[in-house]
């Protein structure tokens, strides 16, 4: 690995990729899973460097390293893979800044230098009380309709966001920098989501982070090597370390804030920056449609994927990969507006309330009326959908 070295008058750019877990900060890990980059240049941007938080340079703990290293300023732009606030109506009275201070405020957990998600429920639950178990922020809900698996910042349960969001919100009051998009300039902070700028790519977004994906993480590189020079030991270092690759992913939201500058508006509780084929789309732009729909990778969790093709006034399109996945019985589906699908691959069996089951394989389509329940009690592994609704809102 290059030494580090600091800003030489080039646009500089930092990605990290984030951890809210104990382990990763600690002064020897064996595995790390925080990750710093350094991407250089903007429109013929090259990967400087690739590093764990354990090697950057300085005195005292990990987090402590990275802390200073924020603080100093000397880049463009730094994106992290991380939630910069709460969902809305749980920000205090003096916005994001006095989110920040209280959460700072908050006592660190014994064996990290930052609170619990616990703490930062609670710190919500004073502001105003819950109605939803896993509420999201404007921003992730963008990328939820899109088809990308997003955390929620107050779910403290099994792949929950809060201990992650306490994490960062406690780098972001310490670091002292300017925070895209409350705020804007040198050195300023900016969040990322490498599945949603992996998504804007129209590469695989999801089922790349184990050991075993190392196939997807190969097509994700020769996506990535189309907006990004690298060495043959760097892409090396990505195709075995899914954190790694996340860290340099989150350097292009860097690159997208800087050159939007502050946007005109913005949800009060923050955005997700992506970058486009070299320019902005932010977390509230169109991304690209699927470049082949019946593509089926990147669908291997627990979770369908859902991806919009394409949304317009009172219409939109979605692709819809089933893996063995149905209705629960008991929880059938009804909308207030008409449903038309299409198999594309596979083979589904519906059920309507009121008709017979229906199968379906590739080729076939049906309606689903307004207000009609109905229940998918068969898919194939995988079956592919094309689903328009029609008079959505």
């Amino acid at each position: 690995m290059s030494k580090y070295q600091p800003n030489n008058g080039m646009r500089m750019y930092y990605g990290i990729d984030f951890s809210g877990a104990a382990d990763p900060w600690k002064a020897r890990c064996l595995r790390p899973t925080v990750w710093v980059a350094t991407i250089v240049g903007a429109l013929a941007p090259r990967l400087s460097d690739i590093r764990p938080v354990q090697e950057l340079p300085g005195e005292g703990a990990p987090f402590t390293r990275l802390v200073d290293l924020l603080r100093a300023g000397d880049f463009s732009a730094a994106g992290i893979d991380a939630p910069f606030a709460i969902p809305g109506k749980f920000l205090p009275t003096g916005g994001h800044a006095e989110l920040l201070d209280r959460v700072n405020r908050l006592p660190a957990m014994s064996d990290r230098p930052f609170p619990s998600g616990a703490a930062l429920l609670e710190l919500a639950k004073e502001i105003a009380p819950s109605d939803e178990k896993k509420p999201h922020r404007e921003t992730e809900r963008f990328w939820v309709k899109r088809g990308v698996n997003t955390r929620s910042t107050l779910w403290n349960g099994p792949r929950g966001g809060a201990a992650f969001t306490a994490a960062c919100l406690t780098l972001l009051a310490r670091a002292r920098r300017p925070i895209w998009p409350w705020d804007f300039g040198p050195g300023m902070l900016v969040e990322a989501f490498p599945a949603a700028q992996l998504r804007t790519w129209a590469l695989p977004h999801s089922g790349y982070g184990k050991p075993e994906q190392q196939a997807t993480r190969e097509k994700i590189l020769i996506g990535l090597a189309r907006h990004l020079n690298f060495t043959d030991a760097q892409g090396r270092l990505m195709l075995g370390s899914p954190d790694a690759l996340d860290a340099v992913l989150a350097g292009f939201a860097a690159m997208a804030a800087m050159s939007e500058g502050t946007p005109t508006e913005y949800p009060i509780d923050g955005l997700i920056a992506v970058r486009n084929d070299g320019e902005l789309g932010s977390s509230l732009s169109e991304p690209a449609m699927p470049d082949n729909l019946l593509r089926a990778e990147g669908s291997h969790g627990k979770d369908e994927l859902f991806e919009e093709v394409l949304h317009r006034p009172g219409v939109q399109i979605e692709r819809i990969v089933s893996r063995g996945h149905t209705t629960p019985a008991d929880k059938p589906y009804v909308q207030s507006w008409d449903e038309w699908v299409l198999v594309l691959a596979g083979s589904a069996r519906l059920k309507l309330d009121g008709s017979p089951e229906c199968s379906l394989v590739a080729g076939e389509h049906l309606l689903i009326p307004a207000g009609v329940p109905h229940l998918v009690t068969y898919t194939s592994d995988p079956t592919i959908w094309l689903a328009v609704h029609i008079g959505k809102a």
